[in-house]
């Protein structure tokens, strides 16, 4: 059974795979793998304080309401 970092990582990397599929990057795999390290490193070196789960979970709960209430 899948836990969350891997469910989460594995979400990740399909969305970043989109991104790339989108901009073209797909078809060149040593450009995606530049392009993926670049915003591997762009996450790790950001100074931004965390968020809390709890937070992030409240606020996406929110605008799921939102959107069946729409």
């Amino acid at each position: 059974m899948p836990t969350e970092t891997s469910t989460l990582h594995a979400r990740l990397v399909g969305q970043l795979k989109a991104q790339a599929t989108d901009t073209g990057l797909a078809a060149d795999p040593d450009s995606y793998d530049a392009w993926f390290r670049a915003k591997v490193q762009e996450a790790q070196t950001d100074l931004r304080p965390a968020t809390p789960h709890s937070q992030v979970m409240q606020k996406a709960r929110r605008l799921i309401d939102g959107k069946r209430q729409a």
